[in-house]
C-alpha cells in the first residue's frame, strides 16, 4: 500500500475522532447548563407560584367579603322598598281620608279677600 495513503487515512480518521470528542464535549457542556439552569429557576418558579396561590386567596377573601356586603346592602334595599311601598299605601290612605289631590278638589285652596285680586294658582284653575 500506499505510504501517503496510509498517513492520509491515519489524519482523517484522527481527525473524525477529534471532531467526535469535541461534538460530544459540547453537548454535555451545554446539557448541563441547560439543567443548572433549569435547577437555579426552580425555587423562582416555587416562589412566584406561592405568591400566585396567596394572592388568589386573598383575592377569593375579598370576593367573599362584597359578596356577604352586597347580600347584607340587598336586604336592607328590600326592607326599605318595603318600608317605601308601605308609606305609599298609607299615603294613599291618608290622601283619600283627607280628599287631598283628587279631581274635584284642588290641590291647596288658596283664600281670597273680598276686593283682592285673584292669586295667579286660583285664576289658572277657573
Amino acid at each position: 500500500m500506499d505510504p501517503d495513503f496510509l498517513n492520509n487515512l491515519y489524519l482523517v480518521g484522527t481527525l473524525l475522532a477529534t471532531m467526535s470528542v469535541i461534538v460530544w464535549r459540547f453537548t454535555s457542556v451545554s446539557q448541563k447548563a441547560i439543567q443548572h439552569s433549569v435547577d437555579s429557576l426552580q425555587p423562582q418558579i416555587k416562589s412566584l407560584q406561592r405568591q400566585i396561590d396567596s394572592q388568589q386567596l386573598q383575592i377569593k377573601e375579598q370576593a367573599d367579603r362584597m359578596e356577604s356586603s352586597f347580600t347584607k346592602l340587598e336586604d336592607r334595599l328590600e326592607k326599605m322598598d318595603d318600608r317605601v311601598r308601605e308609606l305609599q299605601m298609607d299615603m294613599v290612605v291618608v290622601k283619600d281620608r283627607l280628599n287631598i289631590l283628587t279631581d274635584d278638589r284642588p290641590a291647596s285652596p288658596v283664600p281670597v279677600r273680598a276686593g283682592a285680586p285673584a292669586p295667579k294658582a286660583v285664576a289658572a284653575e277657573a
